[in-house]
């Protein structure tokens, strides 16, 4: 959820500030390629809600088309690997195969 009066969102050990393009864990930056602070904010901001491909491919490749949807997964990687996380035990980001990621309540 958003902090009151700010942008910043707060999951798990994590703070995301869409604004400023920066994760943090606990009390230290995590370095982060832009794409994957686009994707985290997309997903961030519609927690507990399927997304699509087509919308992410949007958010994340503006004016282009006919991305593959190799890339995206491979962005969902590593966003995972940034955040720690086991796809197999997932906490924050819940993948849909043939659909698409979705954050999970509470992570």
């Amino acid at each position: 959820m958003p902090r009151p009066g700010s942008e910043e969102y707060r999951f798990g050990p994590f703070l995301l500030d869409p604004v400023r393009g920066r994760l943090r864990r606990e009390k230290s930056n995590v370095s982060a390629d832009p794409r994957l602070i686009l994707l985290l904010v997309a997903l961030v901001k519609r927690r507990n809600r399927m997304v699509s491909r087509e919308f992410l491919q949007r958010k994340l490749w503006p004016g282009h088309q006919n991305i593959r949807d190799g890339n995206l997964d491979v962005l969902v990687c590593h966003v995972r690997k940034l955040l720690r996380e086991n796809p197999r035990n997932p906490r924050f980001i819940l993948f849909v195969p043939a659909l698409s990621p979705r954050t999970i309540p509470g992570g």
